[in-house]
């Protein structure tokens, strides 16, 4: 296997492990908007919709996972972009 070729690989597995750690914070986001347009309070913590008292706002910038996701996605586009240049596709 080319060293262009295992770039890519690379990439696309960064890219995939990228969408992996992306995907509870999406949810999360879509979650929160159901229940606070039903008039209830979002627990982050907790992951779950509270109707008897209100939680506070947890920016997803917070979380470890978003940096990471963020860190595996632009790493997993360098390396596909490194090795689509290198005539591996």
């Amino acid at each position: 296997m080319t060293k262009s070729r295992v770039l890519v690989v690379l990439g696309a597995l960064l890219l995939v492990g990228g969408a992996v750690l992306f995907w509870p914070l999406v949810s999360g986001f879509f979650a929160s908007g159901t229940c606070v347009s039903s008039g209830g309070s979002y627990d982050y913590i907790g992951d779950r919709c509270d109707f008897s008292q209100n939680h506070p706002f947890i920016p997803f910038y917070r979380a470890w996972s978003f940096w990471l996701a963020v860190a595996a996605s632009v790493g997993g586009f360098y390396a596909v972009g490194r090795g689509v240049g290198r005539g591996a596709v």
